[in-house]
């Protein structure tokens, strides 16, 4: 706990936040991880006999024969909502997470599902083969400055992270959306006149994928195990029948006010407020994403306030606004939450003596306090100071 990335004392770290050192820590953790399964997996002969060599090669190669087919499966499903621009692409979430997950340097894998499911979509040819490297560029990009510059799979605890998680998510489908428009234009796929149109379908499907797939499977891998209590069972269970409820009266053809097309969007958030602020990230990531599939349901049905629209651009809006707030608003009820469990056991641990100087160890749990919240007070400046500037930033 002495030690930053690459060996470096954390005393070189003065004015610098607690936060960005656990961030650089975690970045520096992926980065050896993937660069230990690289070498293990070509056959570097000082990690192991030969034997823990081919074990390890095959199972990356299982890793990418099964990102392979799960992207291809997803860009299927995808591809059959529409028959250019898909409205709604999970498969970009999919290759996102998985490449943070198993590194950048697994994008062959995503490279040959992607040609291979727009091939089944639009035929074999050079638009097939521009859109599929343009989806691999995007996903590769993506999960390289996801590790380096928003924290890897752990990046969804803080409201800071999640804004860079959205910016990254917002740059890179737009850089998917470019290659696939001009890739099919070119290839007389899609016609130039409807290159605006066929960009933005593409830029917010594959942002809608990005920012409603890809941290269901990250938080997910990352926190696999379930620890909760009945009473958090029963109230993550209750969210769940909350969105259920709303999304079916808002797009399902039970609902008449859906087959009216009634303005009843708005009705889906109360339950994924209420899953941003009393469950976890993950919790409410998956609500989001339940609500997205009823959504994406109903709108393709005809149904709902979208189903009446000629355009899509709407309800694409509707599902990455939705879920960019839930996500933050997650973040920060998690870190404040946190915050107060922190102070409470310090006062019980190691409270502030009445009159002399703080404890060091109070005064680190402090500095750590202030930086999560950003008041702007480096942690050698508080460390360094005395009760009642300790008091004051407080």
């Amino acid at each position: 706990r002495h030690v930053g990335p690459r060996g470096t004392p954390l005393s070189d770290y003065r004015g610098v936040g607690d936060g960005q050192v656990a961030g650089s820590l975690l970045v520096e953790a992926v980065r050896r991880v993937h660069a230990r399964e690289w070498h293990e997996v070509h056959g570097n002969v000082s990690s192991g006999p030969g034997n823990a060599i081919r074990s390890a090669r095959l199972r990356h190669l299982t890793r990418l024969a099964v990102l392979g087919a799960v992207y291809f499966v997803a860009a299927w499903l995808g591809a059959r909502l529409a028959d250019d621009a898909s409205p709604a692409w999970p498969a970009a979430g999919i290759a996102l997470a998985a490449l943070v997950l198993l590194g950048p340097r697994a994008w062959p894998a995503g490279l040959v599902g992607a040609v291979l499911a727009k091939v089944v979509q639009f035929g074999p040819g050079a638009g097939s083969a521009g859109v599929a490297i343009g989806d691999t560029l995007e996903a590769a990009l993506g999960a390289h400055l996801m590790i380096e510059w928003v924290g890897g799979p752990g990046a969804f605890g803080r409201p800071q992270r999640v804004f860079k998680f959205s910016l990254l998510a917002t740059g890179v489908s737009s850089i998917g959306a470019t290659v696939a428009a001009t890739s099919l234009a070119l290839a007389h796929v899609a016609p130039w006149t409807a290159f605006g149109s066929l960009w933005m379908t593409r830029w917010l499907g594959h942002l809608s994928g990005d920012l409603v797939v890809a941290p269901v499977v990250l938080l997910w891998a990352f926190q696999p195990r379930i620890v909760a209590s009945t009473r958090e069972m029963l109230e993550a269970a209750g969210v769940l029948l909350g969105v259920l409820v709303a999304g079916l009266v808002a797009f399902s053809p039970l609902s008449p006010a859906a087959v009216r097309h009634e303005p009843l969007e708005f009705l889906c958030l109360p339950p994924l407020l209420w899953a941003a602020f009393r469950l976890r990230p993950r919790e409410a990531a998956t609500a989001m994403l339940l609500l997205a599939a009823i959504t994406i349901w109903g709108t393709l049905n005809g149904l709902g306030p979208f189903g009446g629209e000629s355009s899509l651009l709407p309800f694409l809006a509707f599902l990455c606004v939705a879920a960019a707030l839930t996500l933050i608003t997650a973040a920060v009820v998690g870190e404040r939450g946190y915050v107060e469990r922190r102070l409470r056991a310090l006062a019980v641990t190691d409270p502030l003596p009445a009159d002399g100087p703080t404890f060091p160890e109070s005064r680190l749990v402090v500095a750590e306090m202030l930086v999560r919240f950003d008041h702007g007070a480096g942690l050698a400046e508080v460390v360094a100071g005395d009760r009642d500037e300790v008091e004051t930033l407080l």
